[in-house]
C-alpha cells in the first residue's frame, strides 16, 4: 500500500495500531485474570465452606488488578466482573440449599444454611471493606459501582437462607422437646405422639415449595409460607407449654423431672420456653419434698 501510495494506507495503519493496542490489552488482562483462575474453578466445584474461605483472597486480587492493571481499572470492566462473581456465588447456593433438607438431619440443614448465608453476606462485607481501603488512597479511582446491581440477588438469597435456618432450628427444638424424656414424666404419652405428628405436618407445605424461593418474583408467596410456619410452630409451642406445666405438676418422680430439665438445658431453649423450664425446678423440688414425706411416713408406720 505504501509503494503504490494507496489512499487506504492511513486507514490500514490506524486499524493496525488499534489491533496492536487490543492485543496488548488482551495479554495484560489474561495475565491479571489468571490470578483469579483457581478461585473461579473453586466457585464452580468446591463446597460452600471452601468458597467462603477463599472470598478474602478473591477480593484482594480484584483490588490488586484494579490498582495495577492499565486496562482493567474502569467501571465498565470491573463492575461486570464483580457482578458475574456475585451471580456465580448465588447460583452455587441455590444448587446446594433446598427445602427438602428440612426432612433431616436438621443439624446438617442448620449448618448448610448458615454456611450459605455466611458466603453471600461475607462477599458483600469484603466488597465494602475493599472499597473503603481503596477510598483511602487518593490517587486510586474509587469503586463507585451500583451496589443493587452487584448484590441485590445474593443478599436476597442470603435472607431466605437465614429464614430456612430459623425453620430448621425451630423444628429441631420441637422434636427434641418431644423426646422420650418428656413421655417419661407425663401421664398422657399419646399426647406427645399427637403433637409430634403436628410438627411433622409443619414440613408438608415446605417440601416441596411450588416455586423458587430464591427468586424475588415469588417473595410474597414465600413470606406467606414462612409466616404460616411461624404461626403454626408458635401454636404447637403454646400447646407444649401447657403440657409441660401439667406434666411437672403431676410428676411421676422427682428424678425423672430432673433428668428432663437436664435434657432441656442441652437443647438450648430460647425465649418463653427457656423461662418456663427454668421455673420448673420449684415443681421438681416440691415433688422431691412429697417423696421424702411419703418415705418418712412409711418409715414411721413400720415401727
Amino acid at each position: 500500500l505504501d509503494i503504490i501510495n494507496s489512499q487506504s494506507l492511513n486507514n490500514f495503519n490506524m486499524q493496525l495500531e488499534d489491533l496492536d493496542r487490543y492485543v496488548k490489552q488482551a495479554k495484560s488482562n489474561v495475565d491479571f485474570l489468571s490470578l483469579l483462575e483457581r478461585h473461579f474453578r473453586n466457585l464452580q466445584t468446591c463446597p460452600l465452606q471452601t468458597i467462603y474461605n477463599s472470598l478474602s483472597s478473591i477480593m484482594d486480587n480484584l483490588r490488586l488488578i484494579w490498582i495495577t492493571s492499565n486496562y482493567y481499572n474502569t467501571d465498565t470492566l470491573m463492575a461486570p466482573l464483580i457482578e458475574r462473581i456475585s451471580h456465580q456465588l448465588s447460583d452455587r447456593v441455590v444448587q446446594e440449599i433446598r427445602t427438602d433438607m428440612l426432612r433431616g438431619p436438621l443439624d446438617q440443614a442448620i449448618a448448610q444454611t448458615e454456611t450459605a448465608y455466611n458466603v453471600l453476606t461475607n462477599w458483600h462485607d469484603r466488597f465494602n471493606e475493599t472499597r473503603a481501603m481503596i477510598e483511602k488512597k487518593n490517587h486510586i479511582p474509587r469503586w463507585d459501582f451500583e451496589q443493587s446491581r452487584l448484590f441485590e440477588r445474593p443478599l436476597y438469597i442470603a435472607e431466605r437462607c437465614k429464614e430456612l435456618k430459623q425453620i430448621a432450628e425451630k423444628l429441631r427444638e420441637l422434636y427434641l422437646i418431644l423426646g422420650p424424656e418428656l413421655k417419661s414424666v407425663t401421664n398422657n404419652p399419646h399426647v406427645i405422639d399427637e403433637t409430634r405428628a403436628q410438627v411433622d405436618d409443619l414440613i408438608t407445605p415446605l417440601v416441596p415449595v411450588p416455586f423458587d424461593i430464591f427468586d424475588k418474583r415469588f417473595r410474597a408467596p414465600w413470606e406467606a409460607v414462612f409466616n404460616r410456619f411461624l404461626a403454626s410452630a408458635l401454636k404447637i409451642q403454646e400447646q407444649l407449654s401447657g403440657l409441660i406445666n401439667t406434666s411437672f405438676k403431676d410428676l411421676r418422680s422427682s428424678e425423672a423431672g430432673l433428668d428432663l430439665l437436664d435434657r432441656f438445658k442441652k437443647i438450648q431453649l430460647a425465649g418463653d420456653m427457656k423461662e418456663q423450664m427454668d421455673g420448673k425446678y420449684a415443681d421438681v423440688l416440691q415433688k422431691y419434698s412429697e417423696e421424702v414425706t411419703a418415705i418418712e411416713e412409711l418409715y414411721k408406720s413400720s415401727w
